[in-house]
């Protein structure tokens, strides 16, 4: 089992029903839905309609245009009371492609807005 097995494996008891997983890579929501099962499941670009499967089309252009504001905040406020986030960011990889700065850039912004104010 890889270290993302591993810390979904450590983290799955603690969900429940009605929270919501945002993955700063894509390619991660099938593993993480593979141990957390049936939850929401969202990446900086907006929720995810299909956990099981990554669509790579246009992945990029949809990258560069998405907002934390309208892509996660919408999420986040729409969680009932209780629920909680659960955010998965794999540290720096020495692969540090366009995309995954990227992706980094979308999570920090998107946890600094959706910082919990309304709780």
């Amino acid at each position: 089992m890889d270290e993302k097995g591993n810390v979904a494996q450590r983290l799955e008891p603690l969900t429940r029903p009605g929270d919501l997983v945002v993955s700063t890579q894509m390619e991660h929501v099938p593993l993480l839905y593979h141990y957390f099962g049936a939850l929401r499941y969202a990446t900086p670009m907006g929720v995810v309609a299909d956990p099981q499967v990554v669509d790579w089309r246009h992945a990029l252009a949809r990258m560069q245009a998405s907002n934390p504001t309208t892509g996660l905040d919408p999420l986040v406020g729409a969680l009932a009371t209780g629920a909680q986030v659960v955010l998965v960011c794999p540290g720096p990889s020495p692969d540090d492609l366009l995309w995954l700065r990227l992706m980094d850039l979308r999570v920090r912004r998107g946890a600094r807005s959706s910082a919990p104010t309304r709780r």
